[in-house]
């Protein structure tokens, strides 16, 4: 039989006996009753070494209640705990602490016993113990797991080959988990024992390791140490656990797309920026790479180094470097494991590889020549004048002015002294420079008197005319006349 029952018998038989002695005690303590209005704890769930607080509020209206109390918590398969109550500010409060020989499962009030001031004792019952008798506590119920988490599952599993590179690590546990203290030293580590960058997901009883992409060819290892997680009461993880797993083979080399310079015609002592443009979406370039430009049986090596997704270097000229044309040879490209990629210039190996025109180089140390004709330096012209302009450079930038205005090269009619300045600058930026001065004058006026033609008169009609004219005319009238007479009598005969 129960404590608490044998209790209540030992009570009875107190109260008849005093009943039989006539004693004070009066009817209406027979009739004081007492119940708990509320019971609670501030932890449902505890592991070995915690302590949980109970609270117990009980009413009682006739001579209040006593300051001690006491209770009674019962395991799953009966085992059992005395907890002393303690009555501060109208509530008892006392504490449950939790062993590790205790049992696991969920541990019950089994009853309550409180006495008032006028020392009637009451024994309450929890009803989800004892068969309905009582009322429900179930409110003050707790949970003792004594049970530290274990790993069960690792996906990749330990020992496997070739893993996917961006796959996830999914390890799951005998139960839901939260981080542990040792959470921060939970690690992917590659074959040099270098960490990998990885971000950790917890959800339930899984934890998940992603990655930004591991190396083909590699070799890792998933790494969990002792008190890495806990359960939800707290238990850490006791076993540390490893798993290690290898990725697949790459033998895929780099891609070239493109390169190109910042400057394709530069003077001696310029530095020239390269950009290479290059892929190898699995694993990824290498950090490092480098080409050779040529210029007849000269060569310049240049280091690449990769740069936001691209790799970028310098070509330098020497400060007496030559006039000359400077062409990349060829191109070596890596990835992370190693492929290589070598990527020849066409123009340079009769057809071999690919054009690389637009990293072409050409150093230019001559000024273009500016030569202008049709006005000289100090020349006074009259009325107008015509410059005529011409570069040997067909790419040369040229730009005339005339007066400090630009000049649109047509003839000049304005009348004063002038200056005409032709610039021309060329793709290396040689700069040359022309500077004509000269005089246009308004053109001088004619200050001859012209003479005006006399018109001939003839006779007017009845006037005299020379005599000799006269006679002159009548004789050659009458030579004709006879000639003509002489003739047509020859052609009668």
């Amino acid at each position: 039989m129960k404590k608490c029952k044998k209790l209540g018998l030992l009570l009875s038989a107190v109260f008849f006996l005093n009943i039989a002695l006539a004693s004070n005690f009066t009817a209406k303590a027979e009739e004081v009753d007492a119940k708990l209005q509320n019971v609670s704890v501030d932890k449902k769930l505890a592991k070995a070494g915690d302590s949980i607080n109970v609270t117990v509020e009980a009413i009682n209206d006739i001579s209040g209640l006593k300051e001690e109390a006491t209770m009674d918590y019962v395991s799953p398969s009966g085992q059992e705990k005395s907890v002393d109550l303690k009555l501060v500010n109208g509530k008892y409060q006392g504490k449950v602490d939790v062993a590790g020989e205790d049992e696991e499962g969920t541990w019950k009030i089994n009853w309550v016993i409180i006495s008032d001031a006028s020392n009637a004792t009451f024994c309450i019952y929890n009803s989800a113990v004892n068969e309905g008798i009582g009322q429900d506590m179930s409110a003050a119920d707790f949970a003792v797991d004594l049970t530290a988490p274990k790993v069960t599952k690792c996906d990749p599993e330990n020992g496997i080959r070739n893993v996917a590179v961006n796959k996830d690590m999914v390890i799951t546990f005998s139960e839901n988990i939260a981080a542990g203290s040792a959470y921060d030293s939970i690690a992917v580590l590659d074959k040099d024992g270098n960490k990998v960058e990885i971000t950790k997901t917890i959800n339930g009883n899984t934890l998940t390791l992603k990655t930004n992409g591991l190396a083909y060819n590699g070799s890792y290892a998933i790494v969990i140490p002792s008190k890495a997680v806990s359960d939800i009461a707290g238990n850490e993880l006791v076993d540390a656990y490893t798993a290690k797993f290898t990725t697949p083979l790459d033998e895929t080399s780099p891609e070239l797309t493109s390169a190109y310079v910042d400057n394709n015609f530069v003077k001696a002592g310029a530095t020239v920026n390269v950009k290479v443009i290059a892929s190898d979406a699995i694993p990824g370039l290498a950090d490092e790479a480098y080409m050779v430009y040529t210029s007849g049986s000269a060569e310049k090596e240049v280091a690449l180094k990769l740069d936001n997704g691209n790799y970028k270097g310098q070509v330098v000229m020497a400060a007496d470097e030559a006039d000359a044309k400077w062409q990349v040879s060829f191109i070596t490209l890596y990835d992370k494991v190693g492929n290589v990629t070598v990527v020849y210039n066409s123009n340079v190996h009769e057809g071999i590889g690919q054009p690389l025109n637009e990293a072409t180089i050409i150093v230019d140390n001559t000024v273009p020549v500016v030569t202008v004709t049709g006005v000289e330096e100090g020349k006074v012209y009259e009325d107008t004048v015509t410059p005529v302009i011409t570069v040997n450079d067909n790419d040369a930038v040229v730009t005339a002015t005339l007066d400090g205005k630009a000049y649109d090269r047509k003839a000049i009619t304005a009348v004063g002294k002038h200056t005409l300045v032709v610039t021309a600058v060329d793709m290396a930026g040689n700069k040359s420079e022309v500077k004509v001065n000269f005089e246009v004058k308004a053109k001088a006026a004619n200050t001859t008197t012209p003479t005006t033609p006399t018109t001939p008169k003839l006779p007017k009609t009845g006037s005299m005319v020379d005599m000799n004219v006269l006679i002159a005319s009548g004789l050659l009238l009458m030579l004709a006349g006879a000639a003509f007479v002489v003739a047509s009598r020859k052609r009668s005969a």
